[in-house]
């Protein structure tokens, strides 16, 4: 089996997120990344998978009714901000609340 994530790959995927991994945490998320990966080459190994509809539940859902969806006119980007007290190239600035 062909390994498909690298540290490389996951340093990246942290700094897109806008945090840095230790030399530790990257191996661990490598690790899980890993064992995904076989997981999903177990399940792709399942004979006639692409005949199977795929779930939105792990269960029958029969009581469960989901509205419609209706299109309504989403807020202007200047009526989103109006109430914001510090608003910088389209990003509301808040207090920091964590030292």
């Amino acid at each position: 089996m062909m390994n498909n994530f690298t540290k490389e790959i996951i340093d990246t995927y942290a700094e897109n997120l806008l945090f840095r991994l230790s030399e530790e945490e990257n191996a661990l998320v490598l690790n899980e990344f890993v064992d995904i990966e076989e997981r999903m080459n177990l399940i792709n190994k399942i004979p006639n998978l692409s005949s199977v509809e795929p779930m939105s539940h792990p269960f029958p859902l029969d009581d469960v009714i989901l509205r419609e969806d209706i299109h309504e006119e989403s807020l202007s980007v200047d009526d989103a901000f109006k109430n914001a007290h510090k608003v910088t190239n389209r990003e509301v600035e808040v207090p920091r609340v964590v030292a």
